[in-house]
C-alpha cells in the first residue's frame, strides 16, 4: 500500500512537471517609442513576441500590394536595422532561443524530439545548418501554434516576393554577424549567413526579412 502510494505520487508529480514544461504565458507589452501594441509568450524563462515586429526604420518596408495571398504581419527590414526593430530590453533571437521553441514545440505537439535529424552544410557561399522534422504530423504553422508563425515571404528588390517560406533576421550564440537569418518551412528550419542577396549594389537583390525579437529573464 505504501509503495502504491509512493508510485503515484511520482506519476503525479512527473506529470505535473511534464505539463509545466509544455505551459506558457500570454501578455501584452507595449513600445514606447511609437505607442504599438505587441502580444506576448513566455515560455520557460524567455518572453517571446507573437507577433512579427512593426516599427519604422529609415529603409523598412511595410506591404501594400500583396497579390499572393500570405499574411504579412509587420515590416520586413535590411539586417544593418533589424536591431534597431526591437523595442527595449528586447533583442533578435538567438540559434539557441529557436532550437528550444522547436524543443518546446514537440513536446506540445507530442512528438518525441528524437525523430528531429539535423544536417549542416557549409559551403563557400552559405555558412550554417538546417533541421528537417522526419514525423509527417509537425508544421510549424498548424496549431498549436504559440508564437502565430505564420508564411510571409520575403521583400526583394523592393517587392514582395512568395517563398512558402517564413524569414527571419537571426543571431548566433557565438557570433554577432547580423546577416544571419532564418528559413522556417512547414517540417524544417535553417539558420545560416552569406552576403549574396544581403550586401550588394544591386538593389535589386537586396533582400529585407521579418523581425521577431526575445527577452530572457
Amino acid at each position: 500500500m505504501i509503495l502504491r502510494t509512493i508510485l503515484t505520487a511520482l506519476t503525479l508529480n512527473i506529470c505535473s512537471f511534464a505539463i509545466a514544461q509544455n505551459n506558457f504565458t500570454k501578455g501584452q507589452i507595449k513600445d514606447d517609442r511609437d505607442g504599438k501594441t505587441y502580444q506576448t509568450i513566455k515560455i520557460g524563462n524567455t518572453i517571446w513576441l507573437a507577433e512579427n515586429m512593426k516599427f519604422k526604420t529609415e529603409h523598412s518596408d511595410e506591404v501594400v500590394k500583396n497579390d499572393f495571398g500570405i499574411k504579412t504581419d509587420g515590416y520586413y527590414y535590411l539586417h544593418t536595422e533589424s536591431d534597431e526593430a526591437c523595442p527595449n530590453n528586447f533583442e533578435i533571437p538567438k540559434e539557441s532561443d529557436w532550437n528550444e521553441y522547436v524543443s518546446f514545440l514537440l513536446r506540445l505537439k507530442d512528438i518525441p524530439e528524437a525523430v528531429a535529424i539535423h544536417s549542416s552544410h557549409s559551403s563557400k557561399r552559405v555558412t550554417g545548418k538546417a533541421t528537417h522534422i522526419a514525423d509527417s504530423s509537425f508544421d510549424f504553422f498548424e496549431a498549436p501554434n504559440p508564437l502565430n508563425l505564420q508564411i510571409t515571404g520575403m521583400i526583394q528588390g523592393g517587392a514582395l516576393v512568395a517563398d512558402d517560406a517564413l524569414n527571419f533576421w537571426s543571431r548566433m550564440d557565438d557570433s554577432n554577424d547580423s546577416k544571419y537569418h532564418l528559413h522556417v518551412q512547414k517540417n524544417e528550419y535553417g539558420n545560416h549567413t552569406h552576403k549574396h542577396h544581403i550586401i550588394t549594389k544591386k538593389k535589386k537583390n537586396i533582400r529585407k526579412f521579418a523581425v521577431r525579437c526575445v527577452r530572457r529573464s
